[in-house]
């Protein structure tokens, strides 16, 4: 006769069971859960990794330039026009062509102007010379202002006391501030001159 104690030696005891689970098996709705919340957590993670490099990176700034367009040594305007007519002029043909072009859109542009819109010149080369002939041939029922706004000095202050002063012969009329002045020439403009250009 064995022992109680022998027969429990001999009797394996059962271990957990180890298989693993079969690849078709689907998960738990709570399995899924845990999985997504923890994929958003990673991604999240990125994101604000990402966030943080970007802003360190360009919070520091670039290294900036004390220069000024009024520290530019400029020629007088005389010597500039004379070195200019020195030089060769290229394209000669495609720059009438482009000039009759503008000339052409005369008309458009003064129909905009009285519907309230604004002409807009930009690109390479200065746009004076046609901006001067389309004044002289269609903004004849007002007076013109000429603004050269590559002047450094000027301001709104200049072109309003431009419109008070040489329009509206306001000579001896004194403002407090650039709004009162406007005020003044939205009420009293009408009666000097039906349109003004700018």
């Amino acid at each position: 006769r064995k022992s109680s104690s022998a027969a429990e030696k001999s009797i394996p005891e059962e271990e957990p069971s180890t298989t693993p689970t079969k690849a078709g098996r689907r998960k738990s709705l709570h399995e899924r859960l845990n999985e997504l919340e923890d994929k958003e957590d990673g991604e999240e993670d990125e994101k604000i990794t990402a966030r943080v490099t970007y802003r360190s990176a360009f919070q520091k700034g670039g290294p900036t330039s004390n220069n000024t367009l009024s520290q530019i040594n400029m020629l007088p305007p005389r010597e500039l026009q004379k070195f200019i007519k020195k030089l060769k002029s290229k394209n000669l043909s495609a720059k009438k062509t482009l000039f009759q072009r503008y000339t052409n859109k005369f008309r458009e542009w003064y129909l905009q102007m009285q519907a309230g819109f604004n002409v807009l010149l930009y690109g390479v080369g200065s746009k004076k010379k046609i901006m001067q002939l389309f004044a002289s041939e269609w903004l004849t029922e007002g007076p013109v202002i000429v603004v050269n706004g590559y002047f450094p000095a000027l301001n709104v202050k200049n072109i309003l006391d431009c419109i008070t002063k040489d329009i509206m012969q306001a000579h001896t009329r004194t403002f407090n501030t650039q709004l009162d002045q406007v005020e003044y020439i939205r009420e009293f403009l009408p009666e000097w001159a039906p349109s003004v250009y700018l």
